[in-house]
């Protein structure tokens, strides 16, 4: 399935080398560690990766207008290179860099409505999944268990009102700065079409790669998240 990563956070060189290092499983960040075994895992692991339909664009500047043209564009090109699979994954990083077209009169947080609007837009009109990375702000340093909710989106209430899936990430030793547990949480805060609940994941910070820690999703009652 075709894959386009819009990369409005770090360059495409920089993206492209995180995703070497999380499918090799090797850090990149320290060179000590490229030893033969791992420069032969790098290897092994750019050759996947160049057979994969995956592009990554990273415009200095963006707004919604060039966005929902890129993503246009996108769709064509796809349904000519890969006619057996016209249908591809558009990933944005992240949402409250993109501006808005945004009035003089306009709050940050008009903008930012505007904003989730026109992703929503763009998903209904190309009919493909959309995911756009956002922030939280920091009222969850301040609770007890440190655990994210959907009130936590960042700059405005209609990322949690037009987004189909919510899904939150939490590992307890951001906070805890206890540096042996791995252990973390993809909570499905929000499922417009499914149950809510949350995926235990192993975090390893040395590759920047997430992997599942059970199978299946784990329940939970509507209220707890």
């Amino acid at each position: 399935i075709p894959v386009s990563i819009i990369s409005l956070e770090v360059k495409r060189k920089d993206a492209v080398r995180n995703i070497l290092g999380a499918e090799a499983r090797v850090c990149l960040s320290d060179p000590a560690s490229l030893q033969e075994e791992t420069l032969n895992s790098l290897f092994h692991a750019s050759g996947r990766l160049k057979e994969l339909p995956i592009d990554i664009c990273d415009p200095a500047f963006l707004n919604t207008t060039t966005l929902r043209g890129i993503c246009r564009a996108l769709k064509v090109h796809w349904q000519r290179a890969h006619p057996k699979q016209p249908q591809g994954l558009i990933i944005v990083d992240y949402l409250q860099r993109i501006r808005g077209e945004r009035y003089r009169s306009d709050t940050r947080e008009n903008e930012v409505t505007q904003i989730s609007a026109t992703l929503k837009a763009i998903a209904l009109e190309l009919d493909y999944p959309l995911i756009a990375l956002a922030q939280l702000n920091r009222e969850v340093d301040h609770r007890d268990d440190n655990r994210p909710q959907l009130s936590d989106l960042r700059e405005s209430g209609s990322i949690e009102q037009d987004a189909d899936i919510i899904l939150l990430l939490f590992r307890k030793s951001y906070y805890t700065k206890t540096q042996d547990d791995l252990s973390a949480e993809l909570i499905v805060a929000k499922h417009r079409n499914g149950p809510t609940g949350f995926v235990p994941l192993i975090f390893n910070a040395a590759y920047m790669r997430f992997d599942s820690a059970e199978p299946e999703i784990k329940e939970t009652r509507k209220h707890d998240y």
